[in-house]
């Protein structure tokens, strides 16, 4: 890059801190990076992060020893992660994010784009992105967050990709992180007993072709909007005493309606996306699904005929920590050698919106 664009540390602080080198770097960067384009897109590393405090079902408020069978026999829940009270959604994602970035050996500074997917963020405004970009001291890149429930990190990842893909960017760190333990009614089992918090992250770069994301495949059904929500705290029903004496900012889901949605696109969306990627679904090594409900993932991998042994179950231990799950996943099966070098995996997820989505790739 030209040295034309440095500057002294008194002319850069005109520019908020930042040198006119890093405010410009987008158009020299795209210069650097086009010659990659012929690679594929993959991840480098994968991270995660789990708060330290274990919750039993038994511990939960009202919960009976029948009702913590029946826990146990129906969703595949024993015990869930949660926050501690002074952490929020980016402190989570930073722990990931650290963890993923040490894994690919990549510094924080040549990080091009954050991509942060999650639900309840830190604030409304600033983006939870931008916080943790600021945490890791990643300068030199864009910060964007994005809502797409339990699918939102296949959503942040395959967005990702393309900034890889047209050479904006060299490599982009795609978050998935959760804290729904503050927006649940503890007393109401049918939240409680479900959710959790946790995070985990990938690295996004170039690998040889044939490697990385071979294809994807994102969907939504806004129709079926209301089967997962939080009714208060948007422009909609701002927060009042009365949304809050209601209940109003607590997670409300129709279990019943969501099970026939997943159930539908999880296999739906798998094989979508291998018939993109001009793959067969029973050649896949293994399959890593939003961990939402064991007994979903039993019936879906049975309906794509593929075994048990070709995935990858955390929802017992971890609980459903919404786009957290398959980074969370996916590292402990990585480091579980479950995936290796040329392993073919698909990703997929669904959550609120209703979204979903798919993606098969080579792992590299």
């Amino acid at each position: 890059m030209s040295d034309e664009y440095e500057r002294s540390p008194a002319e850069a602080s005109e520019y908020g801190g930042y040198s006119e080198k890093q405010v410009l770097f987008s158009v020299p960067r795209y210069e650097l990076y086009k010659g990659e384009m012929g690679l594929a897109t993959g991840i480098l590393g994968v991270g995660s992060y789990l708060p330290p405090r274990r919750v039993r079902n038994a511990e939960l408020p009202g919960v009976s020893p029948a009702m913590d069978e029946w826990i146990v026999s129906r969703v595949g829940i024993r015990e869930r992660r949660i926050c501690l009270e002074d952490q929020a959604t980016s402190d989570l994602a930073y722990e990931a994010a650290v963890d993923a970035l040490k894994q690919a050996n990549v510094d924080p500074a040549d990080i091009g784009l954050i991509i942060l997917a999650a639900s309840n963020h830190d604030m409304v405004m600033p983006t939870t992105a931008c916080i943790v970009q600021s945490k890791l001291c990643a300068k030199n890149s864009m910060a964007m967050d994005i809502r797409a429930g339990c699918a939102g990190f296949i959503t942040a990842a395959v967005t990702g990709a393309k900034f890889i893909e047209d050479g904006s960017a060299r490599y982009v760190l795609a978050i998935g992180a959760e804290v729904h333990s503050k927006m649940m009614d503890w007393n109401d089992f049918k939240s409680s007993a479900f959710f959790s918090d946790g995070a985990g992250a990938v690295v996004l770069g170039r690998v040889p072709q044939g490697y990385g994301i071979l294809a994807s495949y994102l969907m939504a059904e806004g129709d079926l909007a209301d089967a997962l929500v939080v009714p208060a705290g948007g422009s909609r029903l701002p927060a009042s005493h009365e949304t809050v004496d209601q209940g109003l900012h607590n997670i409300q889901h129709d279990g019943k309606k969501i099970w026939r949605f997943a159930t539908r696109v999880f296999p739906a969306s798998v094989k979508e996306a291998c018939k993109r990627a001009g793959v067969e679904v029973a050649d896949l090594d293994f399959v890593v699904p939003h961990q939402a409900n064991i007994r979903m993932i039993e019936k879906c991998m049975e309906d794509l005929g593929l075994p048990m042994t070709k995935t990858h179950v955390t929802v017992d231990k971890y609980g459903n920590s919404a786009s957290g799950t398959i980074p969370i996943t996916l590292r402990e099966a990585v480091d579980m050698g479950k995936i290796g070098r040329d392993s073919l995996v698909a990703l997929t997820a669904f959550g609120a919106g209703l979204t979903y989505g798919a993606t098969v790739m080579r792992w590299y």
